[in-house]
């Protein structure tokens, strides 16, 4: 791969998006949320895990740059090692 920054870049910004948008949606429908939750883990039972507060301001930020650099390095390294791989 020639630019694995440029793949990191892309993949990490279009996951932040969805990031926001996940938390702008448990903000306003924690049901809905918790629906989509159980519904893609089909054996467990999701009602012990609801939340009993919202999550802070500050708690979102900490986990959009967590999760966003997170991702970053993991496709960084992904398509870097791709590349190697590749020749």
């Amino acid at each position: 791969m020639k630019k694995p920054v440029v793949l990191a870049n892309a993949v990490t910004l279009t996951l932040l998006v969805f990031y926001f948008a996940c938390a702008l949606l448990s903000f306003i429908a924690p049901d809905f949320v918790l629906s989509i939750g159980q519904s893609w883990i089909h054996t467990l039972n999701l009602e012990a895990a609801r939340p009993t507060s919202q999550i802070s301001l500050t708690g979102v930020i900490f986990g959009a740059v967590t999760f966003g650099v997170s991702v970053w390095v993991v496709v960084y390294l992904t398509a870097f090692l791709y590349g190697k791989l590749e020749k």
